[in-house]
Order: structure tokens, then sequence, then C-alpha cells
């Protein structure tokens, strides 16, 4: 079962694809996260890593999500939107100023047959579980325990950078369905420093951050060679190769990427 990661106060999300301040592809603004109570996310990751440091070994993983709406023949789908259930929401929990925010959110709405975060008794929805955590997290190979989660990082840092033309293009309209969407993740060593790399799959860029010390990452920059993520440059990064200083040709740390949509494959200097 995937594990719920409640939106937290680091866990600051967007979930509408029409919202009224982004008008045109010249009035934009970024939208101002927020957080809701008993709105989850399952993590379901893509891209699985790992490293060791001071005898100790960590995973990482791109917290992508994803519905099995497509691999079911005889049953009716299991996600839907917010919308489609705001009659039976839990008025007490999500009142209608909230519920008008997230009637655009995709969620698990039912499983096997059972609606997901419903109570038994009233039927009513107490608790709403969304597909991904929009996030990378790091956690003890050991334990399992979660040592750290990037919360809110990549939707802020995405939507902020972003051109209005592109905001109101090809990124408002994953808003309310996994956001930048982390694909694959790699880890790879620079000098005495560690690094993630985390290829976001809608919104066409890769996050990059130091994690020599797991429980404190720091972001370092955010790479996009596109200006549209639809048909300009490089778009929707799939597959993620580190080459060590080592193993490189030109005696630099290389970060590979292929492209999914593009077709096309771009390889970067890590210095």
């Amino acid at each position: 079962t995937p594990f719920p990661a409640e939106i937290a106060p680091k866990n600051k999300i967007w979930t509408n694809d029409r919202y009224t301040d982004c008008a045109s592809a010249t009035v934009c603004p970024p939208p101002t996260l927020k957080n809701y109570t008993n709105l989850f996310g399952y993590y379901m990751p893509d891209g699985v890593a790992s490293f060791t440091i001071a005898g100790k070994t960590y995973f990482l993983t791109g917290n992508e999500g994803d519905d099995k709406d497509d691999n079911i023949e005889t049953a009716s789908a299991e996600s839907a939107g917010v919308s489609s259930i705001s009659s039976s929401l839990d008025t007490t929990v999500f009142p209608s100023s909230v519920s008008t925010e997230l009637t655009r959110l995709t969620i698990n709405k039912t499983a096997n047959g059972s609606a997901v975060g419903a109570n038994s008794s009233s039927g009513k929805y107490e608790k709403l579980y969304t597909y991904g955590a929009r996030s990378f997290s790091i956690w003890d190979a050991d334990t399992g325990a979660l040592v750290f989660d990037s919360g809110d990082d990549f939707e802020r840092v995405v939507y902020n950078d972003a051109t209005k033309s592109l905001l109101h293009g090809a990124l408002k309209g994953r808003m309310d369905n996994k956001g930048p969407e982390p694909e694959n993740i790699v880890v790879g060593q620079v000098g005495k420093e560690y690094y993630a790399f985390i290829g976001l799959e809608r919104s066409s860029g890769i996050m990059m951050y130091q994690i020599t010390n797991p429980a404190k990452p720091k972001f370092v920059q955010y790479i996009r060679n596109t200006s549209d993520a639809t048909g300009t440059g490089d778009v929707s990064p799939e597959g993620l190769k580190f080459i060590s200083a080592a193993d490189s040709p030109t005696g630099v740390p290389l970060l590979m990427v292929g492209y999914e949509i593009s077709g096309s494959m771009a390889v970067f200097q890590i210095k």
C-alpha cells in the first residue's frame, strides 16, 4: 500500500489548473501554494537511487505518483477530480471555501470498489489522497525511516522560474495532477560532495541538491533547457545517468539526460 504523506507545513501545494489570476500568456503570476488539513499524497516513487556516506546507506525516491486506471478492464476508474465527490465531502473537514479550491485536484476516489478516505458510518469523505508527493525523499536504508523530504520545493522553484507564457501553457495544465511530476533520480559525487539530480517530467527541468548531509540537503540549482516544455529544446526528462570525473572523457563529472518527448539527449558538466 502506498504510504500517505500528509501535506504538512513544508508540503504546500497548488491544486487548480484553472486559477483565474493566470488569464493569459502575458498575465500569469505564480500561484500561492497552500496547506490543506486531511489532504494526503501517496509517495509512489518512480526513480529510486542509493548512496553510502560515513558507512551508512540511504535510498532516495522521486515521488511521482500514478493511478492504475489504464490497467482496470472491468471496474470503474479509481481516480477522479474532487468535484465528482463534492456532495460526499465531510463539510466539517472540507468546508465550501476549501472544497472549491480543491475541486480540480485528481484524487484516489476508490480502491477495489471501496471509497478511499470515507467514514465507514457516514460515507462522507474525511480524508483525500492524491497521487504523488511532488517531492523527493531520502530514507534510512536500515530502518526505512524518512530522513528528509523536499516538501514544496519543486512547485515553488518551478513556478517562480517559469516565464508567464510557460506557466500559462504547459505548467498550468498539470497543477491539478502531480504538478511538475518528479520522474527519475540519480546520485553522484563531485569532489568531496554528493549531489542528487531529479528529473521533472512535466516541467522539463532538473532539480539539483547537495546531499552530503542527508538530513539537511541544500538546493543548488534548477536546470531547464526549453522555453515552452512542449516543442522547443529538451522536453520531458526520462532517463538520467551520472558519470564521475574518473569515468568522464573530459575529466569533469557529467550528467546525461534522455528526454522522452523531444527525443533528445543533453550532457551537462557538473563543476
